[in-house]
């Protein structure tokens, strides 16, 4: 199954996004607020997911960090780790949430990742 864009949540998440010059860091409380009320966590499951969003969003603003340096030359680089970031992560939630949260996080994944795009053609025209 291929892999949705998280950008988002994480999402709201949404991780780490690009921002008139400067960068915004994502909330991992208020992601962890989305996903619980969105997926309907359970007090363990919060315990499980939190410690994954929180990694989820120090590695890809490592990527960001990276990549910012080197200019638009690598975007497609960038683009791979951050997709790499995403399997990780859909990967190690798989293995915590049920099939239906699942289906669900990758719905909200799917709107998040539509409504960036939307803002990036914005930004651009």
């Amino acid at each position: 199954m291929a892999v949705l864009a998280f950008s988002a949540i994480f999402l709201t998440t949404s991780n780490v996004m690009a921002q008139r010059g400067g960068f915004r860091q994502a909330d991992p409380e208020q992601i962890m607020s989305v996903l619980k009320n969105r997926l309907g966590l359970t007090p363990e499951q919060e315990t499980q997911v939190g410690p994954i969003i929180t990694d989820q969003i120090e590695k890809r603003r490592a990527v960001f960090e990276k990549y910012k340096e080197q200019g638009r030359g690598n975007k497609r680089e960038m683009r791979s780790e951050m997709r790499a970031i995403r399997k990780d992560v859909e990967s190690r939630l798989g293995t915590i949430l049920t099939p239906e949260q699942m289906e669900t996080f990758r719905k909200f994944q799917d709107e998040k990742r539509k409504e960036q795009r939307g803002k990036m053609r914005k930004r651009k025209g």
